[in-house]
């Protein structure tokens, strides 16, 4: 516990805390941010359960399956082929807001010499689209693990604000 000798200096250690916030907010979304992220990760090729407003991913389509084998993946992981998807899923923190998301970008991928925009893949998986039901990666990953990565983000702050830790970006 710290200790102060004077109002005085209690007031001077706020003002180090206070300057020093935005860097230490940062530096705990970020983290709180990789919770999520490695959590949508990790969901990529397993079936997900029902949670909060998400629907449980459905099963493969027959032909999703034979599509699959085709091109020489497994038949049965879905949201998972080449691993493109999830070495897309980026996060971006500042000092209050943290993202978790796949970027618009054009990726190539091995059974296909077009490029696809990764980030429009990734959001009709999130959403789903006409022909195909919402397999959602990153908010399913968000609201199971949400919780979680709110406490790492508190324990972070805390820490800083009671002088256990000097953050840095």
């Amino acid at each position: 516990m710290m200790e102060f000798d004077s109002p005085g200096a209690f007031a001077d250690h706020l003002m180090r805390v206070a300057a020093r916030l935005p860097s230490a907010e940062a530096v705990a979304m970020d983290h709180g941010a990789k919770v999520i992220q490695d959590a949508a990760k990790e969901s990529l090729g397993h079936y997900q359960p029902a949670a909060g407003p998400f629907g449980a991913w459905p099963e493969l389509a027959e032909r999703t399956r034979e599509e699959r084998s085709l091109q020489g993946y497994t038949e049965d992981e879905p949201l998972k082929r080449s691993g493109v998807l999830g070495g897309h899923i980026e996060r971006c923190a500042e000092a209050r807001e943290a993202r978790v998301g796949v970027p618009d970008i054009e990726v190539s991928h091995e059974y296909d010499s077009r490029p696809v925009n990764i980030g429009a893949v990734a959001e009709d998986l999130e959403f789903g689209t006409v022909d195909m039901p919402p397999r959602s990666f990153i908010g399913h990953a968000a609201f199971v693990h949400g919780e979680g990565a709110a406490g790492v983000v508190l324990s972070i702050v805390a820490a800083h604000v009671s002088g256990l830790t000097a953050s840095k970006k």
